[in-house]
Parts: C-alpha cells; structure tokens; sequence
C-alpha cells in the first residue's frame, strides 16, 4: 500500500494541529502501512513529529509501537536511530522489555538498505510555519476533511492574510475548494467576502475568473451590491528593478546540486534506492513551495525508466513546473551515470553494480512580467529539449 494522507503530513512537516486534526477525521490512516511495513508513528518517530502527534498517534493504536516495519525496526528504533532520545523513551513505554514482541518473518524480497530513508539530505531549513497553515492547505489542494478540521480547530486562521492581501477565502475561490469548504470559511468571517486584496479583488472576483460560477454566485450572497466594499489604497511601490520590463524581478531564489550513488548486486536495487533518495531530497528543496510538489510525482518512475546499465554512460532528462497564480516555478535536471566492477570471490564470479544519479534543483517566484515570461518560455518548451533550453538560457 502507498503512503496514505497522514504518511504524507508527516513527511512534509505539516504543522502539529494539521496532523491533529487528519488523526482525528480518519483514526482508520494511523494502522495503516506503506508498502515498507512502516505505520504513520515509524514516520513520526524518524521525522521527530513531536510528543503531540505522538501521543495523538499511540491513543488511537497502542500497538502501533510494536509493530515492526520490513526493516526489522520498530517506531522507538526509528527515533534511537535518529537521535531523537525522548521520543524513544516515550515509544519505549509502549514496548516494555518483558512483552516485546518477536520479529516477523522476513517480507517478500525488499531491499537490503531502508530505501525510505537512505541518502536523504535531512528536512528543510525552513519548516512550514503555523501561521499559513489554512492558506497552505487549500493551496496544496489538502483533503476537504483536512482542510475543515483545520478551520474547526483554529478559527484564528480564516481571518488571517497573505503577502497579496488575500485570505484563505480568496485562495479557496481560485482554486475552487468546492461548496462546504467555502461555507465553512464563511460561516467563521462572514466578512471576508467583502475583503479586497491588494490585486483589487475579492473571493467573488477570483472565482468568476477562474470560471468558477456556483462558488462566485454563493461568495456573492456575502457581498451585495448596496454594501460593495471599496477599493484599498495601492500597496507601496514596489522596487525599481521589480517594474523594468526587461530586468527579471525574483523573490525566495533556491538552488541545490546533489549526487546520489548506491552499489548493489542488482542494478535496479541500486537504482531503487537512489531514486526514493533523491525524491526526498527535492520536496525538500521546494520547502514552502508546496504547490509545485508536482515535480515529484513521478520523479521516482522517471529515475527507474531511465536507461541504467552495466557500461559507463550517461543520461539527462529535466522537469519544469510553474503556477501562474502565485509566479512560482521550479526547474530539475536529473543526470544517470552507471558503472559495473568485478569482485574478486575465491571460487565464485561475482559482479556488483554502482548505479549514480547527479540532480540540479532551482526554484524561484517570479515577481514582474520579465520574470513571469521566462517561466512561460520554460514551459512552453517542456515537451521539446528542456535540457538544451535550460542551458541557453542559463538557468543554471
């Protein structure tokens, strides 16, 4: 089985009151395994989730801390591992010494190093902060079960702005959060549908641009003409360079270059355990930028289908993805390399199998037209050589 909702919010470092809520929606997430034998409280225990969503994950499944994932390890092993002590002490308690349980017996063929986990580049240097938590999750396009229980448990966060003046209302409009979402949002500030943002537009405003007419007819419900509320004063002028036509303006600029290598019996195990690496090495370079994690959907099939072998060679592909409504992108080239070597074994023959992967990342927001054009070309020429048009134009 994949990784399930509540796998993931951990993974991506979602806030504590977020995961919260998803345990307390759908209790049924917290005993389910991913296809490596590990329950969401092995991912907590790694990623040091927290004592919270610890306890939250131990209520609803006691045994959960017995349990063993295809790696041999229970979740106060994953945080003994990881350094994290307090945790381990805690999952400890849920595993005394004279009812430990006995190992399972060995899985279907898995492979020998924890491909979850090896090679990773540690978490982001900037973890998602509480505050954007509701905008975040619309944006992210979370489930609507998440997304109401984030409202329900911190209200707080429906009346709060972005850096465009827009509130989770005007996110929920645009990229159409659908009916009980909205009504959610209204019902906890009924005003927010009168607010302008500093584009000049309300919640009511984004959805008819977007073609979302029941959700602009139910948004404008909230804002009757007789009441329209005025336009803001214009936000302070923006920075010279930012309004040259011809000088790209960028905002939260990244970049990152990383090479991954693993040496097994099996090429394609070898590959298998660079490629979950180097899936989680980009969502963590896109950090906050969560709306492009796109990139990495089907990174890992990418890395497997490329032409691996036992001959030294090498091979590029790249990945483009940019959204239009908040000027980010993020751009990736990934580069094969594979390469076989002998082992010398009295009696036996024997060959090993090194298999290489070199990633380049960059992300950026695209603050004026100049910048916003690069984006477009970058995408228009997704289905050509990317490759080629990366290095034309010095992306990198």
């Amino acid at each position: 089985m994949p990784q399930n909702d509540l796998h993931r919010a951990i993974l991506f470092l979602r806030p504590t009151q977020e995961i919260l809520c998803l345990i307390k929606s759908n209790p049924a997430l917290v005993t389910e395994k991913d296809d490596r034998g590990l329950l969401p409280l092995h991912s907590a225990a790694f990623w040091n989730a927290g004592v919270e969503v610890t306890q939250a994950l131990q209520k609803e499944y006691p045994e959960g801390a017995k349990v063993f994932a295809y790696d041999g390890e229970t979740p106060a092993d994953k945080a003994r591992k990881q350094g994290h002590a307090a945790l381990a002490q805690l999952l400890d308690g849920y595993t005394p010494a004279a009812a430990a349980p006995s190992r399972p017996p060995a899985p279907a063929p898995a492979p020998a190093a924890d491909p979850l986990y090896a090679g990773f580049l540690s978490t982001p240097a900037t973890a998602m902060p509480q505050k954007d938590a509701l905008h975040r999750a619309i944006f992210g396009m979370r489930p609507t079960q998440e997304i109401l229980c984030l409202i329900k448990s911190n209200p707080a966060l429906v009346r709060e702005k972005d850096d465009w003046g827009e509130l989770p209302l005007h996110r929920a409009a645009f990229w159409n959060a659908g009916v009980e979402v909205t009504q959610a949002l209204q019902k906890e500030y009924p005003e927010g549908a009168k607010v302008v943002a500093y584009d000049g537009e309300t919640p009511a405003d984004k959805a008819r641009k977007q073609g979302h007419a029941a959700l602009a007819q139910l948004l404008d419900g909230y804002t009757p003409a007789a009441a329209a509320p005025s336009r803001p004063p214009a936000p302070a002028p923006a920075p010279a360079a930012s309004l040259h036509v011809g000088t790209p303006h960028w905002a939260h600029a990244f970049s990152a270059e990383s090479t991954f290598d693993d040496t097994k019996k099996d090429v394609k195990v070898a590959v298998g355990v660079i490629a979950d690496a180097a899936v989680r090495a980009v969502k963590a370079y896109l950090g906050d930028f969560t709306g492009l994690l796109g990139i990495v959907d089907t990174l890992r099939t990418q890395v497997m289908h490329l032409s691996w072998s036992s001959n030294q060679s090498s091979e590029r592909q790249a990945v483009v993805k940019y959204d239009e409504y908040s000027g980010q992108y993020a751009v990736l080239i990934i580069e094969r390399q594979s390469s076989s070597k002998d082992l010398k074994v009295p009696m036996v023959g024997s060959k090993t199998y090194t298999a290489k992967l070199k990633i380049k990342f960059k992300r950026a927001q695209a603050k004026n037209d100049a910048a916003r054009a690069i984006c477009q070309r970058l995408m228009d020429n997704a289905a050509g050589d990317l490759v080629k048009t990366l290095e034309q134009m010095k992306i990198f």
